[in-house]
């Protein structure tokens, strides 16, 4: 994207913001006293500071990953999910053998078991 495209798409995202501040303001005014009013306008505030925060911290990690020619090859897994499960435990995707045959599997399952059987005598 170019800048121009970021600049456009950051002002419609605050054009929207600013509305969707009024129809709070809006609400506030008819349904809460003065101080809920004061409550939402800093919520709202401090909320899309944060957001508008974090879309221009991804732009910046973006842009520089397409500047070092940074390409991640394994889309399915984000930063978080390689940082909490590293070995992949947790992942939605069951690797199955089909080359195993059932029969045999069965047998070294049962001389696994014959093995570990405890006797008394």
């Amino acid at each position: 994207m170019t800048k121009k495209m970021m600049s456009k798409l950051t002002l419609q995202i605050l054009k929207a913001l600013v509305v969707v501040d009024v129809v709070v303001i809006l609400f506030s005014l008819i349904f809460f006293v003065i101080n809920m009013r004061w409550n939402t306008q800093i919520g709202f505030i401090s909320a899309s500071l944060v957001m508008l925060a974090s879309m221009n911290a991804y732009k910046r990690m973006v842009d520089a990953r397409v500047e070092n020619n940074i390409i991640t090859m394994d889309d399915s897994r984000d930063t978080i999910d390689k940082l909490e499960d590293v070995h992949d435990l947790y992942s939605e995707e069951v690797k199955e053998d089909e080359n195993v045959d059932i029969r045999d599997a069965i047998k070294d399952e049962k001389s696994r078991m014959k093995k570990n059987r405890r006797s008394l005598g």
